[in-house]
């Protein structure tokens, strides 16, 4: 495949596993791929390594800002390495049907960016893997990344029961299944600051709108979005784009105007 990345790129795979087990090969074998394709560096942060105390729902990162949160721990250097990367590569095997405990755990951790994207256009592939179901309800999960702004373009959920794990015809078909994934992770890393989808223009104004209503309330969010008139820039998106965009703003200030006007 022809390399269409110039530049070396720097991707992160978070792990949330408890263990180097299955998982931890599958991203072993993702960053092959990636080496393979092109000049490509993946740094490895193991969830169960990393100092994430439980979120507390006091709900100060989302109205004062991430910098009022009362625990002090590896969230906002975790969040550092993930903005810094070039892509994000998000790992979890399937216990009880979901990610794990520990995937779970920082997602609440950073559900205030669902307010403020700070990932806006980096490419993410999400990976799961599993001894035979669940890999649905997991690659669901770990969907909400889309939320802070991720790209996803690649979802891979993986069966590697331990039973045929070494038989020759399973291990083929896992390993082109990494192969099609890394390979569309790969070229979206050539291609970033791609114009983004109807949806994310749609709920980027969303938030912009509940903003502006209750900037007293959700200062943070005030701030963020009055350094961002419209998403990104308006030249990064077509006019069609911006005119819905800018129609839906008006649409939900409407309506949160109405809802308050019938209490």
């Amino acid at each position: 495949m022809e390399n269409v990345n110039k530049n070396p790129k720097h991707v992160l795979a978070i792990i949330g596993s408890p263990r180097r087990g299955n998982s931890y090969r599958v991203t072993q074998s993702i960053e092959a791929v990636l080496n393979r394709l092109g000049d490509v560096r993946v740094e490895h942060l193991f969830l169960n390594r990393a100092e994430l105390e439980p979120c507390r729902g006091c709900y100060r990162c989302v109205a004062r800002g991430e910098q009022d949160c009362p625990i002090q721990d590896d969230r906002p250097s975790i969040v550092q390495r993930m903005e810094a990367a070039d892509g994000v590569i998000m790992v979890s095997p399937v216990y009880t049907l979901n990610v794990t405990g520990l995937m779970k755990n920082f997602l609440g951790r950073i559900a205030y960016t669902a307010h403020r994207p700070p990932f806006l256009g980096k490419p993410a592939m999400l990976v799961t893997t599993t001894a035979g179901v669940g890999q649905g309800a997991a690659l669901k999960s770990l969907s909400w990344f889309a939320v802070p702004g991720f790209d996803i373009v690649a979802k891979l959920g993986l069966v590697v029961h331990p039973v045929y794990a070494n038989a020759p015809a399973q291990q083929k078909r896992v390993d082109r299944q990494i192969e099609r994934a890394a390979g569309r992770f790969f070229r979206a890393l050539g291609s970033l600051g791609r114009s983004p989808g109807l949806i994310r223009v749609i709920q980027f104004n969303a938030l912009k709108a509940n903003a502006d209503f209750a900037g007293e309330y959700y200062q943070a969010d005030a701030a963020y979005y009055q350094q961002r008139r419209w998403y990104h820039r308006d030249g990064e998106i077509g006019r069609l784009k911006r005119w819905l965009g800018r129609f839906f703003y008006r649409m939900v200030l409407g309506s949160i105007r109405g809802q308050l006007a019938k209490s």
